[in-house]
């Protein structure tokens, strides 16, 4: 694999890739093999790219929002407050995370069943639960500062 071509003396000549090109080449082949699947594009439908790039905008998107939701939860909980404790704010998150990874646990036992049955359902009500999470995580300040 050459990069240039040039000319010197009247002939041709070609020059081998510098450094930087094969790691550059190296580095976009291993994020091809990385992100998109194996004999694309004859081993996806069409629309495949359409969806995938909706797909991640959606994923960035609900990233950015867990984030302000974790910040509005460490603020609803006092972080950042004089008078608020960092312990007292740990164990309210590890509470909240356990309380919710064991709902998880009891959802999914109860309802495992019937999740192959429609799983386009069950994504449209994981993903409405999330932002409905997301917006009470978010709300939560607001929440504490009522409560108080």
């Amino acid at each position: 694999a050459l990069i240039q071509a040039g000319e010197e003396h009247g002939r041709a000549v070609r020059t081998a890739p510098t450094k930087g090109a094969t790691v550059g080449k190296a580095t976009r082949s291993t994020l091809y093999d990385l992100f998109v699947p194996e004999g694309y594009p004859n081993s996806v439908r069409d629309g495949y790219m359409q969806f995938q790039a909706f797909d991640s905008l959606q994923a960035l998107c609900s990233y950015l929002r867990g984030v302000l939701s974790t910040r509005a939860i460490l603020e609803g909980l006092g972080v950042g407050h004089r008078s608020a404790s960092a312990l007292a704010a740990t164990t309210q998150w590890v509470y909240r995370d356990g309380v919710g990874m064991f709902g998880g646990l009891i959802f999914a036992w109860n309802n495992a069943p019937y999740f192959d049955l429609n799983v386009k359902r069950w994504r449209l009500f994981a993903d409405v639960a999330v932002d409905l999470a997301l917006t009470l995580e978010l709300a939560s300040p607001l929440l504490c500062a009522n409560a108080t």
